[in-house]
């Protein structure tokens, strides 16, 4: 199982994910044109699922990439460049997609930052993002629970 850890982009709908679409299938399980829909399970501080949101997929052919809205954030307040929020993605149990958005003042959000400053897989210039294996994560998964 592959977990995915990235910034989420800023200025106007934040909420909103863009995903390259080479890196549909490692985390979804298909090509983009496969992939129409995905259930994502919000997890609490605790790992608790506070709730699930069937999410329809949406391809941005301008920018080539797969979308989808990050269930919660519309409501809150986008932090800054400087302190972008943290979106970890868990690869599907049952189809389901558990996930946590972090923001900065939580209090995993400097390790979780930390990793993955050390390991993007993406240039400089763009947001920073990694897929890895859930093994590679270091112990506790800086207290996620995906």
């Amino acid at each position: 199982m592959s977990v995915l850890i990235s910034e989420v982009a800023g200025a106007g709908r934040w909420s909103q994910f863009n995903l390259k679409l080479d890196w549909v299938p490692i985390m979804f399980g298909g090509a983009a044109s496969t992939v129409s829909q995905i259930t994502l399970c919000s997890l609490d501080a605790n790992g608790n699922v506070t709730d699930t949101y069937n999410q329809n997929a949406m391809y941005k052919p301008n920018s080539k990439n797969w979308a989808f809205e990050i269930p919660g954030a519309s409501d809150l307040a986008f932090p800054g460049k400087q302190n972008r929020p943290i979106l970890v993605v868990s690869q599907a149990i049952n189809n389901h997609y558990p996930f946590e958005l972090l923001m900065p003042n939580d209090t995993r959000y400097n390790s979780v930052a930390a990793f993955l400053a050390a390991n993007r897989q993406t240039k400089a210039h763009h947001l920073a993002r990694c897929i890895v294996p859930r093994a590679n994560l270091p112990a506790g998964l800086f207290g996620l629970y995906i």
